[in-house]
């Protein structure tokens, strides 16, 4: 299976799947910890450039939650993500 066909696979997935099974949610709270850092020109490709959830490009002078592992997401996308992954899912990757 060609990369952009498994990624596109996964997006799909992500964007959206509803069930909850496994860990619960995020909390509010630990969603509203995490760091925001705005985008600049100097820091947007060690940001990623792209989130990995939504496949949106980083738009310098716009905002992404960045985690302790330093992977850097949308919003609205991380959001989402920890609502439907739940918690078990942060405390793994920071």
């Amino acid at each position: 299976m060609p990369q952009d066909a498994l990624a596109d696979i996964l997006h799909h997935i992500l964007v959206n799947e509803t069930s909850t099974p496994g860990a619960p949610p995020a909390s509010e709270q630990d969603i509203e910890a995490i760091t925001r850092v705005e985008v600049t020109p100097e820091n947007v490709e060690e940001l990623g450039g792209v989130c990995h959830i939504s496949q949106e490009e980083f738009e310098v002078g716009g905002r992404v939650c960045q985690l302790q592992c330093k992977h850097a997401f949308v919003e609205d996308s991380i959001k989402q993500w920890l609502r439907i992954l739940g918690g078990g899912f942060l405390t793994t990757i920071i």
